[in-house]
């Protein structure tokens, strides 16, 4: 998570597992990462269910805004992959994915 939240414009990063414990984690207070874990595959799990329904395909990534910072959340093999971007600046989205993408060829 150090290497992850090194990256520009990212301010904090969490793995979870599909049970929603967290595998590792690495937020700024007073955020979470065993909160953030939790809802990991909650989120993904609806908001699947609702790409479905639209027929728009499988949901590959979230990304979310509050206020000022965005998050983006991927799955990838056994593991929920969330990074938390900094105020006002942009997530390196391709950079996460190739890290999603390679955490999610790691076995438990």
């Amino acid at each position: 998570m150090q290497g992850t939240v090194a990256l520009p414009g990212v301010s904090g990063a969490v793995l979870g597992s599909q049970d929603g414990l967290l595998v590792a984690g690495l937020l700024p207070a007073p955020l979470s990462g065993e909160t953030v874990a939790a809802f990991l595959p909650q989120m993904f799990g609806r908001i699947n269910q609702y790409s479905i329904e639209l027929k728009a395909g499988n949901l590959t990534v979230i990304t979310l805004g509050f206020g000022s910072v965005s998050w983006q959340i991927l799955q990838s093999g056994e593991f929920y992959f969330a990074a938390m971007g900094k105020a006002g600046e942009v997530l390196p989205t391709a950079h996460l994915a190739m890290i999603a993408n390679e955490l999610g060829r790691q076995k438990r």
